[in-house]
């Protein structure tokens, strides 16, 4: 990822967890390669992340500072947009650390209050602990949009203490009940809201197995089939 050239290098986003909790068919994380300019944004981001830290700018790795861009590179990514068709347009946010600028919290919350009637809003969360993002949800569902509200069993639940389950058990709690006294207002506006648990026995790796059960659910579940 280069001012050079928009195309050069590639990065990986990754949730990779380190240390012995995270080994086994039990956890299953997820890593994606990217190319293309979108990554520009990241190499800055990842510069600001040390100097954040304390770093001097003397201190940044050659790699990262920031360079000029190549006078033709806007060009190149037209170019490129020309040969392999526009498969869509990326974002990339991190939060920064501490108390410094939410941008993946700040552009969540404006998605989840500006979304079009419509829209579905599905939002599987391993620990639901917040009442503020399950109020927009209801929000979202009371503008005639969709929201599926999804969390895991304590069988399945990366972590399962009890202050997390707790808390999460009353906040999904809630939006049921929510759910049930405005339905006809949700109703009214073509809206939906569902709230679910899911639990597995599957191994991760089960490849197979986990279509089959998507299989299964979609014939069982005409509203999810119509999502």
């Amino acid at each position: 990822m280069t001012e050079a050239d928009p195309y050069k290098g590639m990065a990986i986003y990754t949730g990779m967890g380190v240390g012995e909790h995270y080994i086994g068919a039990s956890w299953e994380d997820r890593a994606m390669m990217v190319q293309g300019p979108v990554l520009l944004s990241l190499k800055n981001s990842a510069r600001q992340l040390l100097l954040n830290q304390g770093a001097d700018e003397d201190e940044i790795p050659w790699q990262l500072q920031p360079k000029p861009r190549h006078p033709d590179y806007d060009q190149m990514v037209a170019d490129s947009l020309e040969v392999l068709g526009e498969w869509g347009w990326d974002m990339q946010l991190h939060n920064q650390i501490g108390f410094r600028f939410k941008a993946v919290s700040v552009f969540k919350a404006t998605l989840y209050t500006l979304m079009p009637p419509g829209s579905v809003i599905k939002a599987p969360d391993s620990i639901w602990g917040s009442h503020f993002w399950g109020w927009l949800m209801l929000g979202h569902a009371l503008r005639g949009g969709r929201s599926l509200v999804i969390a895991p069993s304590i069988d399945n639940a990366p972590s399962a203490g009890f202050p997390q389950m707790s808390r999460a058990q009353e906040i999904l709690t809630r939006l049921v009940v929510a759910g049930e006294v405005l339905e006809d207002e949700i109703e009214g506006q073509g809206g939906l809201l569902k709230v679910g648990l899911y639990t597995s026995t599957l191994s991760v790796g089960d490849i197979p197995g986990k279509i089959q059960a998507l299989l299964t659910t979609l014939a069982e579940t005409p509203w999810l089939r119509e999502r």
